[in-house]
């Protein structure tokens, strides 16, 4: 696998670690076991991170979200040569979204942008351009009445925007088409869909109903009782069919944050159709670019579009039971087959099933089409591309590196780029080991390719990318883990997830089982931590039964239902207890007086903060981790009291602990944006599901280190982002802040996100780990599934980030893993994020509720409470020689080490600290929406 650096960079760069990782392979009996890596020498791991920084140039915080968006948004439509639009063509703007208020560029909660005053409309985007619109058409929706959504978001000072309100029939008066048609015959209808952290819509009554509602709610206009949020409303509907039977041209902008049922592209009338997602606070200036050809799309979907949300597996467990408060629940009962791995193996084995009312028939191609509109990863062009195999693998080699190598020329008359996507077929036995037909396994994106111009991309791989894990030893080999079986692995070069490409297929064949019995990167043993009678907690699959590809028919999820609780955890410190000591003044600090002295808490803290100098020599050598000896003096200076705040007192900051010479640091929400800066400072960036359309690593690396350099400009040295979770259901109000279905691609995306802000000294919290796709944040849910579909899909976008990006900050879920909460879950926090994959740094919850008990949390693993001070709870954490003393020390190490690790990753040692200055507050939120 490969984590892509931008030109300046190189492969050595990103993760000269992985490449170090020498793998050890030996032969036991019928099958391959995988040995561990060689050890790595960390004696020159500081000196070569401080050469390796990179320091070319970022571009503008504007200009890239303008970079973003354009590669980014995806023509999902394009008939009868509709677009580009030639030049001079002059625009209708129909819908009440395409006005300045209807527009959105940002979902709400923690995870909106909240850089209002930089907002660009698309009817400015337009008029900058030269491009003329029909203003009293506009003024005419800009003037209507809209529904009143409750906000509840308090922080944006955004409107949430009345993405379900338009005009009913009398607006669309004879007058008012005559004057559109003699404007122009070119039609533009924006449909817009908002998303937010807890988001609500409001009836008449003012009562509020569930996030994404299954049923629509509108005041003083018809009902839509039958149709969901995510499906067309009577009144676009009803626009549509005016639009189409009085312009030539009609071209659909699609606003959202969720994959709406899209079937009404599909009528004739409509010529074009182009996804622009949640832009940002000036991708809409790329909007008329895309349309008139400045610009050519290539954009690729990062989620698969469907007909019927209804016949998705996940549709019957969309969204955790709330119904229940002391037993609320989710399901996901369809194991690894959800979004394209789903409709994919369908179709791969012919299914014919029912699901939910139904009839679902996969046995053609046109069968396939009537399911499936839009396929993972697909995109138009204005252009065209030719694929040629270049190189390949002729065998299966156990734990080096494999490269594909695809030559990409442009063969139409547009400047352009391509995505090649590179996806596994391997092989399957029914009642084995669960596999789909097809899934991503590395992809590329081309350069702007000149029309007759080429460009060579690799794609790479490990065996251990392609193996499946097998939580029930489901082939009866006496192995649980990691596996490749033995026969043919597929590796199909494709336009998406559906469509072979030209370039074909490479087959590699596995003569005997292949058994990971340790992390290739760590060494360290991987087994199961959720399964069966040695599971952490109830078995985290509860007894349930799962879908599977030996009977897609009789195990299609048709019902709600619940796990079962069968144990108790015990909690306790999972290491050498020692006695732990406070107050000894070693001279160790991490900044001092400029005379090297030590520092007051108030100097820390204050204007003075330009006079302190950070002890490099001591940052350097607390860089490795296990340095034990020096770890443990420096430590042993902090006061019992200071033990308490920096643990408990972890709500969008590190507190300043004067006895380490530790300066309080902030830290800010949130996915699309640095809320806690002054907006003029702040850049509000597009939604991770636009930023995932672009399928480009290199484009994420560099918005990576361009939000780095704002939070470094404006002492920012944590933020709440990105966010990891997938994109299960459609039906998740949070879903604008994850980038995918796919957790390869979200979790290659992630990882060069973390590894850009890192570069420039900020501690990336990925969030939320893990199992939390609810929209409403998930407070005591347990959440249900097998620990394959946990390891191969849900916290396989993790791993990759941490791996891949270094990260050095986690942000635990609000919900459970089987019945343990996350921030007390041991296993997910010891067993498998440090130990398993080796992360080296701090965990924080995410906003900070009663049932998150502090001890607890600190022997888990869960370092740092996202909470205010006046919140605090009196937990007794420095009790010396027990056991929650010992797992505050480690977790004080780990709070601290995030922070050297980013300092000396970012080298920010070889600045001095500025002030401090208090910034206007944007909301630092509440239970309701912290991050």
């Amino acid at each position: 696998m490969v984590f892509r650096s931008n030109g300046k960079q190189n492969w050595k760069r990103g993760c000269a670690w992985f490449l170090l990782a020498v793998l050890l392979v030996s032969l036991m009996g019928s099958g391959c076991t995988q040995g561990s890596p060689a050890a790595t020498d960390n004696t020159a791991k500081v000196e070569e991170l401080t050469m390796e920084r990179d320091t070319s140039p970022i571009p503008a915080g504007d200009e890239l979200v303008q970079a973003l968006a354009a590669d980014s948004m995806v023509l999902l439509k394009n008939e009868n040569r509709c677009l580009p639009l030639a030049k001079g063509t002059k625009i209708n703007l129909f819908g009440y979204n395409a006005t300045e208020k209807g527009f959105l560029m940002v979902g709400g909660g923690s995870g909106g942008s909240r850089a209002e005053s930089k907002h660009v409309s698309l009817l400015k985007a337009f008029g900058d351009v030269g491009v003329e619109v029909n203003l009293p058409l506009y003024n005419a929706y800009q003037g209507w009445d809209t529904l009143d959504l409750d906000d509840n978001d308090g922080k944006s000072g955004l409107a949430p925007q009345c993405t379900l309100s338009n005009p009913g029939a009398d607006f669309y008066t004879q007058e008012l088409l005559q004057q559109a048609r003699d404007f122009s015959d070119t039609a533009l209808v924006v449909l817009s869909r908002w998303g937010r952290e807890n988001g609500r819509v409001k009836d008449d009554d003012g009562k509020a109903h569930a996030e994404i509602p299954l049923v629509q709610v509108k005041s003083g206009l018809p009902d839509d009782s039958s149709r969901t949020y995510l499906q067309i409303s009577t009144e676009e509907e009803l626009m549509l069919r005016h639009v189409t039977e009085n312009f030539e041209k009609v071209i659909v902008l699609i606003n959202t944050c969720n994959t709406m049922e899209l079937g009404f592209l599909d009528d004739a009338g409509i010529d074009a159709a182009m996804f622009v997602g949640m832009p940002g606070q000036s991708g809409t200036r790329v909007i008329p670019k895309l349309l008139f050809g400045d610009i050519t799309p290539s954009g690729r979907t990062a989620d698969v579009y469907v007909y019927n949300h209804k016949v998705d597996p996940t549709w019957m467990n969309a969204r955790p039971d709330y119904t229940d408060s002391s037993n609320k629940f989710v399901s996901y009962q369809e194991g690894i087959y959800y979004g394209y791995r789903w409709y994919e193996t369908a179709f791969a084995d012919g299914v014919k099933l029912n699901a939910n009312g139904y009839d679902l028939d996969f046995s053609t191609e046109e069968g396939y089409r009537g399911i499936v509109q839009y396929p993972f990863g697909h995109g138009l062009s204005y252009t065209s591309f030719s694929w040629e195999l270049t190189e390949a693998p002729d065998a299966m080699v156990s734990g080096a590196e494999m490269t594909v190598r695809v030559k990409v020329t442009n063969k139409g008359s547009a400047p352009g780029k391509d995505v090649v996507q590179l996806y596994l077929t391997a092989p399957y036995t029914p009642g084995g080991i669960e596999k789909a037909a097809v899934t991503l396994v590395d992809f590329a994106k081309t350069e702007t390719l000149q029309p007759g111009e080429s460009q060579e991309l690799a794609l790479t791989f490990t065996d251990y990318d392609l193996a499946s894990y097998d939580c029930y030893d489901a082939n009866g080999n006496g192995f649980a883990g990691y596996e490749l079986e033995k026969g043919q692995y597929i590796l199909k070069l494709m336009r998406n997830a559906h469509t072979l490409s030209e370039a074909g297929t490479i087959t590699l064949k596995v003569e005997q089982d292949c058994l990971f019995e340790k992390d290739p990167v760590t060494g360290e043993r991987v087994a199961n931590r959720f399964t069966g009678e040695d599971s952490y907690g109830s078995p985290v699959d509860g007894g349930l039964t799962y879908m599977t590809r030996a009977d897609f028919a009789g195990t299609f999820p048709t019902e709600k239902v619940n796990g079962t609780k069968t144990k108790t955890v015990k909690y306790g410190f999972d290491g050498e207890l020692k006695t732990i000591q406070y107050g000894q003044d070693n001279g160790l600090y991490l900044v001092t007086l400029p005379d090297g002295s030590k520092a007051s808490l108030s100097e820390l803290a204050g204007l003075t903060n330009k006079q302190l100098v950070w002890n490099k020599e001591l940052l350097m050598q607390l860089y490795d981790y296990d340095n034990e000896e020096l770890w443990d003096q420096f430590l042993s200076q902090i006061t019992k009291t200071e033990v308490e705040n920096i643990i408990k007192d972890g709500g969008f900051k590190v507190t300043g602990v004067a006895s380490l010479g530790v300066y309080e640091t902030e830290e800010s929400d949130g996915p699309s944006g640095i809320s806690r800066v002054p907006e003029k400072n702040r850049t509000g960036w597009p939604a991770e599901s636009l930023t995932a359309c672009s399928w480009n690593e290199a484009l994420l690396y560099t918005q990576g280190r361009a939000v780095g350099r704002e939070a470094r400009e404006n002492d920012i040295q944590g933020w709440y982002a990105p966010g990891a979770n997938l994109h299960r259901n459609p039906y998740t109000s949070r879903n604008f802040e994850y980038y995918s279905e796919d957790p390869i691609l979200s979790g290659k995306l992630a990882a060069n996100v973390i590894r850009g802000a890192k570069n420039e000294g900020l501690i990336c919290y990925l969030k939320h780990f893990a199992v939390s796709e609810g929209g409403k944040n998930p407070t005591q849910v347990n959440t249900w599934l097998t620990e394959q579909a946990l390891r191969e899909v849900y916290l396989k976008a993790f791993e990759l980030a941490v791996k891949g990006g270094k990260a050095n900050g986690i942000m635990s879920a609000f919900n459970n893993i089987g019945d343990v909460y996350c921030g007390h879950n041991r296993a997910l926090l010891q067993d498998v994020l440090r130990t398993e994959w080796g992360f080296r740094g701090c965990v924080i919850t995410d906003w900070w509720s009663e049932y998150m008990m502090i001890e607890t949390c600190v022997l888990a693993g869960n370092d740092k409470m996202l909470m205010k001070k006046d919140t605090m709870q009196y937990v007794n954490l420095a009790d010396n020689d027990g056991e929650i003393a010992n797992a505050a020390r480690v977790a004080l190490k780990n709070i601290l080490y995030a922070i050297v690790d980013s300092c000396v990753t970012g080298g920010l040692y070889e600045e001095s600290l500025t002030n401090k200055d208090t910034l206007e507050a944007a909301d630092e939120g509440g239970a309701a929406d912290a991050n």
